[in-house]
């Protein structure tokens, strides 16, 4: 079952990261766009390394329910 989830969580980050490239290449086609384009992907990684990032820490340190139930309330 944990294999399977990692899988999962594995497929939807290569979609987010695939879709990320597009949208790069397609900003750089249309003159303008590209600053607008590149401000809005770097903003969506960092915040896709955050929360993964966030969520790996806190089950290696065991603290993770505790920390969802604080930002839950």
């Amino acid at each position: 079952m944990c294999l399977w989830t990692s899988y999962l969580r594995l497929h939807a980050l290569s979609r987010y990261i695939r879709s990320g490239f597009m949208l790069a290449v397609i900003s750089r086609l249309v003159p303008g766009l590209h600053a607008f384009m590149d401000y809005h992907i770097f903003h969506a990684c960092m915040r896709l390394w955050l929360v993964y990032g966030l969520h790996f820490y806190l089950h290696l340190s065991g603290n993770a329910t505790y920390v969802y139930l604080i930002l839950l309330s």
